[in-house]
């Protein structure tokens, strides 16, 4: 077994194993997913990140965090930030129990 095959099961074991654990994986794993999805957003827009931090009043560092999921960026500030090129977001939720 791979090295990253027997880390999936792994975790896929604790997170049946300990609630609190699955909530925190899934959290961070939705944080990284809004992450992935700013970048491609960006680059779809044909945006580098310093466009992108001169039209929102940011720095191109702040971009760079935001979008390697390094940041505990909030609604508010993706929203500001997809905001300054004319589009906006959209939030879905989805109940596990459906």
């Amino acid at each position: 077994m791979k090295s990253y095959e027997q880390f999936d099961k792994y975790i896929e074991e604790r997170k049946a194993s300990d609630p609190s654990f699955k909530r925190y994986y899934e959290a961070n794993q939705n944080a990284q997913s809004l992450a992935h999805m700013l970048t491609r957003w960006r680059k779809r827009k044909k945006l580098t990140q310093t466009q992108l931090a001169k039209m929102t009043g940011k720095s191109q560092s702040q971009i760079a965090r935001i979008e390697a999921g390094n940041s505990n960026v909030t609604l508010g500030t993706i929203s500001e930030i997809v905001a300054a090129t004319g589009d906006r977001v959209q939030v879905n939720i989805v109940s596990d129990q459906d």
